[in-house]
């Protein structure tokens, strides 16, 4: 799965994503990053640790 679809589906922009995936410590390469199907449950399992993250993201980028 691609950065990009699983940001469109989480409802974030691929930057957000992108900078969650590296605070669990998911490293990915661009341009066109892909994600395994381990990393894709790993980031949907962690919801909760999600949903912190983004809002404190969206609180650096405000």
């Amino acid at each position: 799965m691609y950065v990009y679809e699983l940001a469109k589906e989480l409802k974030i922009s691929t930057v957000e994503l992108i900078a969650l995936l590296k605070s669990i410590d998911i490293d990915v390469e661009l341009p066109n990053p892909r994600l395994t199907e381990d990393q894709v449950k790993k980031i949907r399992s962690n919801s909760k640790t999600s949903k912190k993250v983004l809002n404190n993201l969206s609180n650096f980028f405000s």
